[in-house]
């Protein structure tokens, strides 16, 4: 028998935005599965490379790797397709878990052949025929480049690009409407690239890449290497009248999250979020998630190609009305299902012990006892306004086969958020704990062979006091390369 959970959704605000940005996918964070090899670019959706003859074989993902950018992403520890450590660079995507490394250049008197790869994105519908659009992307020069180049730039039409054959060749025919003539060398700092154009009304498709020959090319030498690969992040199409737009004022209850500005498809547009009074932006986007700890005013900035505009939202925190409550009721049986039925208040985790030393973090888990007897069972809950605890003793009359605990409920939990001091980590024996600002700034490390020092146990917990009061995201890495990411607020009140 189990009992139903009637959780409390207020905290839940999320509104139907209008489409801004006109590129699908454009942080390359939707995906069909992890990336594990060369050219997979396919892998992200709604992105490809331009030769559509290619056969897309589900089992293999693979390219042609004259001219299939890599997918990259952090759910992946391979050294070719994983980040930030790489075998070929380390770095973290400008924004997200998701990026693509391209190959730009290709030195042909090395080998004669030509490797220019191109990153094909859908736009979701045609642009209009004049119509203004600023485009913006960001790229980083990959470490281990033997050079550096320019004229990496962005070219629309209808997807008439395509080749089907040479498709790692340069199309000097094809003239990107934007880009960039200035030589990128950065490896360090993600360097935007903006401009824009008239739409003729036939442009359905983006293709990102070095259009131009050899010849037209500019270069230096940074290494001795005979390519030149970029990274490339955060994709928008915005037409160029568009104004910043923070959307409505939000009401919530103190603990619960809300999203703020009007662009269900934000990630990596232009834009900059401020707190009201503060100059030090606190995320990037056209739409971001915030969990203020009392009513806060937001600002957005969006440039576009120059034109920088404006507009504020304010985020109402009604006050606490108490911790939330959990549950739960004895079923009798060797298998017992725990649902939660308490209020969940904004609830950020759940913790359960079924009194013979296991455990879950799953809201509603289903536990089989091994032997017969008398159990105490507890469910603490954490939220913003504190925590509480509900303990019951379960009979249990037959015997049964205990499980193995399934891979949710051994991923490592990371709480309370909000954290007022210091962080509990459990089920991360072994890892590695990394916390980064909002801007991807490292400010402690925890773990980890590398540093002297691994968790060697199955909870930690670990001092952030010294800590600016604000947003965290806190990593989790496995001795097996497997990692989890959660944001933690952090606030000293």
């Amino acid at each position: 028998t189990n009992v139903y959970l009637f959780r409390d959704e207020a905290c839940a605000c999320i509104t139907s935005h209008a489409q801004v940005n006109l590129v699908r996918n454009p942080s390359l964070e939707q995906r069909d599965t992890c990336p594990w090899t060369f050219d997979q670019i396919k892998v992200a959706n709604y992105w490809s490379c331009i030769d559509t003859s290619y056969v897309f074989i589900p089992v293999a993902y693979a390219g042609d790797p004259n001219c299939s950018p890599e997918y990259i992403n952090s759910c992946s520890s391979n050294g070719v397709t994983g980040e930030p450590v790489n075998g070929y660079f380390y770095h973290y995507p400008r924004t997200g878990n998701g990026m693509s490394q391209m190959m730009m250049y290709f030195d042909e008197s090395y080998l004669s052949v030509y490797k220019r790869d191109y990153l094909q994105g859908h736009l979701y519908s045609y642009l209009v025929a004049g119509q203004s659009y600023c485009v913006t992307f960001y790229v980083v020069l990959e470490g281990a480049s033997g050079y550096a180049v320019n004229h990496i730039g962005a070219y629309f039409d209808n997807g008439s690009i395509d080749t089907n054959s040479n498709c790692g060749y340069p199309h000097p025919e094809d003239v990107p409407q934007v880009v960039s003539t200035t030589i990128i060398n950065d490896t360090l700092n993600w360097t935007k690239i903006q401009g824009s154009f008239i739409a003729d009304g036939t442009e359905r498709f983006i293709t990102i890449g070095n259009f131009y020959d050899t010849g037209h090319t500019a270069k230096i030498v940074v290494s001795s290497d005979h390519y030149s690969y970029y990274l490339v992040d955060d994709v928008s199409v915005i037409a160029s009248n568009a104004t910043a737009n923070a959307g409505p004022d939000v009401t919530i209850n103190a603990g619960c999250s809300t999203y703020i500005g009007l662009d269900s498809n934000g990630d990596g547009m232009p834009c900059y979020w401020y707190v009201m009074g503060n100059t030090a932006p606190i995320d990037s986007g056209g739409r971001i998630l915030v969990r203020p700890t009392d009513t806060t005013s937001y600002v957005v900035a969006m440039d576009l190609c120059g034109t920088v505009t404006y507009d504020t939202v304010t985020v109402n925190v009604l006050p606490c009305l108490g911790a939330p409550v959990a549950s739960f009721t004895d079923t009798g049986s060797h298998t017992i299902g725990f649902t939660y039925t308490g209020t969940t208040s904004c609830t950020d985790s759940i913790r359960w012990n079924f009194g013979d030393g296991s455990s879950s973090t799953l809201t509603d888990p289903v536990h089989t006892y091994s032997a017969t007897g008398t159990y105490s069972v507890c469910a603490t809950v954490y939220a913003y306004c504190g925590s509480n605890s509900a303990c019951n003793t379960v009979s249990v009359v037959t015997e049964g086969t205990s499980p193995q605990p399934s891979p949710k409920e051994r991923e490592p939990l990371v709480y309370p958020s909000p954290a007022g001091g210091v962080l509990h980590i459990d089920n991360a024996a072994g890892s590695e704990v990394r916390v980064f600002d909002i801007m991807g700034v490292e400010v402690l490390q925890f773990g980890g062979a590398h540093c002297g020092k691994c968790l060697i146990k199955d909870k930690e917990v670990i001092d952030i006091s010294h800590l600016s009061d604000g947003m965290y995201i806190v990593q989790v890495v496995s001795g097996s390369g497997e990692r989890k990411c959660v944001r933690v607020v952090h606030t000293s009140q």
